[in-house]
């Protein structure tokens, strides 16, 4: 899908454009690189005039970016959605790619805590299987 269409911009000063898939790896967030592709010119002459892809589809947490020679370098954080990139703030995609590595506990477990305390182990057994289903 491409992410961003770059006009120009000073091509001695920054780098030419990037673009990854995300993941969680040891609580880190890590970028897949190689789902990103730069379409276009990339030189002093032409100043990066071109398209950025990246690999991805619904439910993917993509980033693109330049990097700045100065130091000062910024990136783009989404989630791709119906096609499209929506985006988001870095802390917010890290959220996101969490809960898809880890997915919250569905509901019924108090509802079956609170049927063994009643004694009702039959009610406590049926809750249980469903939330393994």
């Amino acid at each position: 899908m491409k992410v961003e269409s770059y006009e120009g911009y000073n091509a001695r000063r920054y780098t030419r454009p990037w673009g990854a898939k995300l993941s969680i790896k040891e609580g880190k967030m890590a970028f897949d690189f190689a789902a990103g592709n730069f379409v276009g010119e990339w030189n002093v002459k032409s100043a990066g005039r071109g398209d950025l892809h990246i690999d991805a589809k619904d439910g993917d947490a993509i980033a693109w970016g330049c990097k700045d020679t100065r130091g000062a370098s910024a990136a783009s954080y989404a989630i791709v959605k119906n096609g499209e990139a929506v985006e988001m703030e870095k802390t917010e995609v890290y959220n996101y790619l969490l809960e898809q590595k880890n997915p919250p506990v569905k509901d019924g477990k108090q509802e079956a805590i609170a049927a063994i305390n009643a004694g009702d182990y039959q009610k406590a057994i049926a809750i249980l299987q469903s939330l393994i289903k």
